[in-house]
Parts: C-alpha cells; sequence; structure tokens
C-alpha cells in the first residue's frame, strides 16, 4: 500500500454506521449497511454517497470494522434483509481484509467524532464525516486493511442503484412491457413454480432501437418491477492496463451473483460485445471471450437469479455470438411511440407545468409529432417551459413567494410553432435499418 494510495482515501467523506452483535454478521456477509428508515440521521445533510469510505460501529461491543467504500448512494437493496427493520440501505465492499479497532468511541473522539447518547449506547451524532476526520480514522487501521483501494474514476465505471418506478411509468411500448412481464418478471416472482416447471430464471434481454426511445428507463423500470439491485456497467469499464477490464468484470458478475435478485445493465452495449472480425483493439479481443464465459456462468446459476439487460442504439455492431440461446436470447425493438404514447408522453411532459393544453390539443400535437421520440418530446416540452420562464416577470428575492396571476403557461400553439422549427432526431432510413435487424434477429414473433 503506497502513501499516496493512501492519502487519495483520507480525501474523502467517511460515513460510520451503526450495528450490533445480533446484525453485524448479516452486514458483512451481505456488503450491505442499514438504518431505519425513521432514523433522524437519515435527515441530516450530506447523506453517505458512493464512493465515500465507510466503518462499521458496533454499538454492543465498542468495535469498528473497516475499512469499506461505498459502491452505491442509499437505497433498498435487499428488502428482506435484517428482517425489513432497516430499508434505508448501502452496498459496501472491503478495500482489504477487515480489521476491527477496539475501544472504539474513544478513538472516534480523539479523532474529531462527535458523540451523543440514544437510549443505550453512545453514538455518533453526525452519519457523514470530512476528510480530515476520514485520515485520522485510516490511521488506526494498517494498510492491508487498505488494500485494494480504488479511484473515484474506477467508481464510475459502475451504478449500483435500486430503481423504485416500474414499467407503468414507462409510456406507450405495451407488448414489449407484457413481455417483459411474462417472461421476465414472473418467473422472478415465483421462483418455486418456475422450478417446479423447470423454467429458466433470469437470462439475457437485449433492448435495441433509435437513441431516445426508452432503453435506460425500461431496464431500470423491470429492475423495479423485480425489487432486484440495479448494477449499470459502462463501456469505460475496458479502460486501463492488460487484464485490468476483465478482472473488473468478472468482479462485478461474481458481485450480482452474491446479490439476492440483481438486473446487470449493460449499456452501450455493442463497445462491450463488439463483433470479433471488427476489432482491432487487444483489449477487446479478449473482454469478448470473457463476457461470453460471465453470461453462460450466470445462466447455470439459478440459486441467485440475475437479469442481463443490453441496450444499443448499433444492433449490427455486435458480436452474433452473444444473440445465441443462453446469451442475449430474447432481442426486442424499442421502437418509435405510436400516438397512444405521445399522447401519454405529452401528458407526462405536461405534469405539474402550468399549460393551458386540452385533450383535443393533446391528440392534435401527438398527431404532429409522429416519428419523434420520447427523448425529443421532452426536448420539446422542456424548451417550451423555458420560454415561458423567460416570459415571466422575475421576483424581487430569489425566496419571494410566487404570484401565481404572473405565469405565462405553456400553450398548445406555441408548442406547436415550436415543434415546427424543430426536427426529429431519427429518419425514416435510419429508422428502416433497425426494422431490418428486427426482422432477421428480433423475436417480435413471440410478442
Amino acid at each position: 500500500m503506497t502513501v499516496s494510495a493512501r492519502e487519495a482515501l483520507s480525501a474523502r467523506n467517511c460515513a460510520i454506521w451503526e450495528c450490533t452483535e445480533r446484525t453485524r454478521q448479516e452486514c458483512l456477509e451481505k456488503g450491505l449497511f442499514g438504518e431505519p428508515s425513521n432514523s433522524p440521521r437519515l435527515k441530516q445533510k450530506p447523506l453517505p454517497a458512493k464512493g465515500d469510505i465507510c466503518f462499521l460501529l458496533d454499538l454492543s461491543t465498542d468495535e469498528l470494522f473497516g475499512v469499506f467504500i461505498a459502491e452505491s448512494d442509499i437505497g433498498i437493496f435487499d428488502p428482506e434483509a435484517w428482517h425489513g427493520q432497516f430499508s434505508a440501505q448501502q452496498r459496501v465492499r472491503p478495500l482489504g481484509k477487515i480489521k476491527v479497532v477496539s475501544n472504539a468511541r474513544q478513538k472516534l473522539r480523539e479523532c474529531g467524532v462527535l458523540m451523543t447518547k440514544l437510549r443505550v449506547y453512545e453514538v455518533p451524532l453526525h452519519f457523514v464525516h470530512p476528510p480530515e476526520v476520514t485520515r485520522r480514522i485510516l490511521n488506526f487501521f494498517p494498510d492491508e486493511a487498505l488494500g485494494d483501494a480504488v479511484s473515484p474514476a474506477e467508481l464510475e465505471d459502475v451504478l449500483f442503484a435500486a430503481p423504485r418506478e416500474g414499467l407503468d411509468r414507462v409510456a406507450g411500448l405495451e407488448p414489449v412491457k407484457r413481455f417483459i412481464k411474462e417472461r421476465m418478471v414472473e418467473p422472478f416472482r415465483y421462483p418455486k413454480l418456475s422450478a417446479r416447471y423447470r423454467l429458466r430464471i433470469g437470462g439475457g434481454l437485449l433492448l435495441f432501437g433509435p437513441p431516445g426511445t426508452g432503453k435506460t428507463l425500461i431496464a431500470q423500470a423491470t429492475a423495479a418491477e423485480l425489487e432486484a439491485e440495479f448494477l449499470e456497467i459502462s463501456p469505460s469499464v475496458i479502460r486501463g492496463f492488460p487484464g485490468d477490464a476483465e478482472r473488473r468484470l468478472e468482479a462485478l458478475f461474481e458481485r450480482a451473483l452474491r446479490s439476492p435478485r440483481t438486473v446487470i445493465f449493460l449499456d452501450e452495449a455493442e463497445a462491450l460485445m463488439s463483433r470479433r472480425e471488427d476489432v482491432q483493439s487487444s483489449v477487446m479481443q479478449r473482454v469478448v471471450p470473457v463476457l461470453l464465459s460471465l453470461f453462460s456462468k450466470v445462466s447455470s446459476r439459478q440459486d441467485r437469479p440475475v437479469l442481463i439487460i443490453a441496450a444499443t442504439n448499433y444492433p449490427w455492431g455486435i458480436d452474433e455470438a452473444f444473440l445465441r440461446p443462453g446469451r442475449l436470447d430474447v432481442r426486442l425493438l424499442v421502437g418509435l411511440p405510436n400516438i397512444d404514447a405521445r399522447k401519454e408522453l405529452i401528458r407526462m411532459n405536461l405534469e405539474g407545468r402550468p399549460h393551458a393544453f386540452t385533450e383535443d390539443s393533446i391528440h392534435q400535437l401527438a398527431e404532429r409529432l409522429e416519428g419523434w421520440t420520447g427523448a425529443d418530446i421532452k426536448d420539446l416540452f422542456d424548451r417550451a417551459a423555458f420560454q415561458c420562464f423567460q416570459q415571466c416577470p422575475k421576483p424581487a428575492a430569489a425566496d419571494e413567494e410566487i404570484d401565481e396571476n404572473n405565469i405565462v403557461v405553456i400553450r398548445s400553439e406555441d408548442v406547436m410553432e415550436l415543434a415546427a422549427r424543430m426536427k426529429p432526431s431519427v429518419s425514416r432510413e435510419d429508422y428502416q435499418k433497425y426494422l431490418e435487424w428486427d426482422e432477421k434477429y428480433g423475436t417480435r414473433q413471440d410478442l
């Protein structure tokens, strides 16, 4: 462990989580720290965040366990953990060998941690502490407890989250949503019944289509339907020295297999699953076989169901080996929204904004926006809202109450005029390519 690496960790905030002898083992085994949802500490700012250094204080034994790094912000990753008592949860992993510091409260006070009495225990007053406190606490731990330090850039490769909104918040795409619910969600929800019919739980799903049609939103919503942890891997995971990319991917998939339910989301999938005949990079020549192997490993593990969702705007750039049964064997076109979906998107974009739209004007605008993606429609309303904001007289002070009589509402005729000056982001020629790929490789016949 180099001094510079210790100093890099010392530059971060730290969070001190609490446990007792009763809950400690589950915290360490699951790599999950928790807090009751009604805890006053959750009302403090800042809250523990991804990338923070974390310690676990056992209140009953006065021991401090460390050193951990937060892999997520606070969310709900395992609703059944600690019998559901601690629903504010953070995903963590040890940086090295977990070490224990005794006489913890006294040593924390020496580091500048303020303590307060809570029922029978003395506990830290604040949840998160600044870097100078982090540095002092780290001095109690040997280098081997910090052995696998990571840079902030490496943490950016992965997002651990617990999505909250399900497929009902996705506008349109009814056949796609119905297919996902029937083929992906239902077997997850009823594992014993699925096992009775020897159904495969989990597996691979490829969402393809033009940019801005909601592929990422569908992946997040699917995780919410499953009450699963959402692990998003970006293409930057392949950067670094030879062997780094393979090591990271293997560690991430192993990490997913330790969770009760996980959705692994591979965004910009063509960058990680490139056709091998087109690959010039030696890194990618090694990454593609590793990913194929990891897909097979996940497929064979029914005790820890994992759903892999890949999303791409360039499906023709994906190696066909990923399209074979047992890998991304479900391939769904996330296409342009139809008129009903466009109406729903318009309503969603008007939600919470002052407007003068009627159902008739929503219908007229939806007809006008044929060929527009969900992202195009969002951009249209963002621009319309900004125009109205500019026209509003501004209050004298930032915290002054808004006079509702001065509010400029979003009008359908103004949005129509704005739409006439904009173009949809997807041309008919480009969209035809997706339809042709869908005809050859898609699973439309199962919808």
